[in-house]
């Protein structure tokens, strides 16, 4: 009786271990994981303004008197609005709330009235929130290899990418009113290889795409498209896979 009371409770045991072997694989899997940190924690690479009569304690070293970038506010935008959330695995997320903050540069959802960020942006192969697709990958700027999220603008041979960066943060003195200035770098991608800055000389920029470099050349001289124009080049990048697949 003794014996079959103890082979009772290993098996016990045992099913109780696997059990939490298999919730602790489901839990590697799930880009929501609880116990991520807050956006507050991780704010990416933001300088402060301080203006020219105030001492220079804050860690600025100048102040400009046009800042680079858009004005706006933390997030690309303000409101939540329904997202899906694509795994590497090929498995889905739906989430009704999603932001993108540009200050800390999370993905963020809300659950259980909480703000949390997607955890393991490794596994996602992409993210969409509303009409805009993002990826996670490396990405090399000034000559650093990063790692973050990049707007899909246009796909093909040639994808077109977006990162979008939180450049200074300016607080008025007498509201304490916060405004973060954001601006834009482009990035290529050809088939698969690495993702490096969009030239923004057109000479540089045509040799970029080798032996269509001199067609491209000659599209944007009759389209008279400009590298420097975000919409021009979307353009150009659409122009180039269209001549790429013939």
């Amino acid at each position: 009786m003794k014996t079959k009371s103890l082979i009772k409770k290993f098996g016990i045991l045992f099913l109780v271990l696997l059990l939490i072997q298999s919730l602790h694989l489901l839990h590697g899997q799930n880009p929501i994981k609880k116990g991520t940190p807050l956006s507050k924690d991780l704010v990416i690479d933001i300088q402060p303004v301080v203006a020219p009569n105030l001492p220079e304690s804050s860690g600025a070293t100048y102040y400009p008197t046009v800042l680079p970038g858009e004005p706006g506010d933390a997030y690309l935008d303000v409101n939540w609005n329904s997202g899906l959330v694509i795994m590497k695995d090929q498995s889905e997320i739906e989430l009704p709330q999603m932001r993108y903050n540009i200050l800390t540069q999370q993905i963020q959802f809300v659950r259980d009235t909480e703000i949390q960020a997607i955890s393991n942006p490794q596994e996602v192969s992409l993210i969409r929130i509303n009409d805009k697709v993002f990826i996670y990958d490396e990405f090399i700027t000034d000559g650093v290899r990063r790692s973050g999220y990049l707007e899909l603008l246009e796909d093909g041979s040639c994808k077109l990418l977006r990162r979008w960066i939180a450049s200074y943060k300016q607080v008025d003195e007498l509201t304490g009113e916060e405004t973060i200035y954001r601006t834009q770098r482009y990035f290529f991608q050809f088939d698969g290889g690495e993702i490096g800055e969009v030239k923004t000389s057109s000479a540089a920029f045509c040799e970029t795409f080798g032996k269509h470099g001199n067609e491209l050349k000659k599209f944007m001289k009759e389209q008279k498209l400009k590298v420097r124009n975000p919409q021009h080049l979307r353009s150009l990048v659409s122009y180039y896979n269209m001549i790429a697949t013939k």
